[in-house]
């Protein structure tokens, strides 16, 4: 999960809230310079995470 801390729309506390109430694996990624938007940085990150965990659970 990644969010902006200058997001208007979804200020940072909202974001805080959910991210802390999500049980299962999670990874947060700090965006501190976006708004309500990500950089393909952040997504790639993202995918990489993700095609990390499937593959750990396939074994």
């Amino acid at each position: 999960m990644s969010f902006g801390y200058n997001d208007m729309v979804c200020p940072p506390t909202t974001s805080y809230a959910v991210y802390n109430s999500i049980l299962s694996p999670k990874t947060f990624i700090p965006a501190p310079e976006t708004e309500h938007y990500n950089y393909p940085e952040l997504w790639r990150e993202a995918w990489v995470w993700g095609e990390k965990l499937l593959m750990e659970n396939k074994k």
